[in-house]
């Protein structure tokens, strides 16, 4: 899971917030004074010779689970019990006990919405632990264009029991630790990169196009990262495109195409996320809400809050059950 680090104003802090709502998911914060959200989750090994990374997760109420992050390693889940949604570069996918989850390297995702009792399985593996000191032929044809984004495979595996056997044995090896359990776990790994080369290969990307994607990742990620330190004050386009190099109109177009919404749509989405919180853990009045979160017209803001939330922020107010955020609806 991911730890956020965040920039609150005075005004915020003299209210005393600590939580945030990210992707429809309470998640308590430990405040740290001007450290900006860090989209880019740096994933702790627990053994820094054998980089893979295992554990299980269970959720008995309904509600988020994950907020939007990227990491550099590539991850599969096994969802055993309940559903969710998880966010894949822009799309919503829906998840039922018994499938399972690719989740490339490099790819923003986050987990929207929980059932309540969501059981999974997550292995997470830096992809370098599958290759040799010296060169190997089949790492070259098969691993290195994994490992360097060439190949991206389809996320959704849908109830397929030669893969669920997969993840559920490296869980066993990883629990148990036997001798001999890291060769076991790299055998397991090896099976599952040659399910998905037969089966689950989205597109394959030459060594140009992965430099491509990787450069406009990184763009996105900086625009990205601007919007969640600044959505308190007036986000021109102009003022985004000037700062990142690039056009207005390439700017837009390469959101658009990396994420699958607009600029706007993410820029409300933060500004929401940041109400709900601050309606549900402060006495603020709504119109203060929606000048402290960067709407200067209380009324659109109340729209723009009700696309999100299906709520009003009044109605949030009264409440105190969790309160699921429609992304991107805008």
């Amino acid at each position: 899971m991911i730890l956020l680090n965040i920039t609150i104003s005075n005004k915020l802090i003299s209210h005393g917030i600590f939580r945030l709502n990210i992707f429809g998911s309470m998640i308590n914060l430990d405040y740290i004074k001007n450290d900006a959200i860090k989209l880019r989750e740096r994933v702790d090994m627990p053994n820094t010779d054998f980089l893979v990374r295992v554990f299980s997760y269970e959720q008995k109420e309904a509600g988020g689970v994950f907020p939007l992050h990227w990491h550099e390693n590539i991850e599969f889940i096994y969802v055993f019990g309940g559903s969710m949604v998880i966010e894949c570069s822009g799309n919503a996918i829906e998840i039922s006990a018994g499938d399972c989850i690719v989740i490339n390297s490099n790819e923003y995702h986050g987990s929207s919405y929980a059932s309540a009792n969501l059981a999974l399985y997550c292995v997470m593996v830096d992809m370098s632990v599958l290759n040799s000191r010296f060169f190997d032929a089949c790492e070259e044809k098969y691993i290195y264009p994994v490992f360097h984004n060439m190949i991206i495979f389809k996320n959704l595996i849908p109830c397929n029991s030669q893969f669920q056997s997969y993840i559920s044995k490296i869980m066993e090896e990883y629990n148990n630790k036997e001798k001999g359990f890291e060769l076991a776990i790299k055998a397991l790994l090896y099976n599952m990169i040659v399910f998905l080369l037969r089966n689950n290969v989205e597109k394959v990307l030459s060594a140009r196009e992965s430099l491509i994607r990787e450069n406009n990742f990184q763009k996105i990620n900086n625009i990205l990262q601007y919007i969640d330190e600044n959505y308190m004050d007036e986000i021109k386009i102009a003022d985004i495109s000037q700062k990142m190099g690039i056009s207005k109109f390439y700017l837009c177009k390469l959101f658009k195409k990396m994420t699958g919404k607009t600029i706007t749509e993410y820029v409300n989405y933060v500004r929401v996320r940041e109400a709900v919180a601050l309606i549900r853990e402060t006495d603020i009045s709504i119109t203060d809400v929606a000048l402290t979160v960067g709407f200067n017209d209380a009324n659109y803001f109340s729209r723009i809050f009700h696309s999100f939330t299906n709520n009003s922020p009044s109605e949030i107010r009264k409440t105190s059950h969790q309160i699921q955020i429609n992304k991107w609806h805008a």
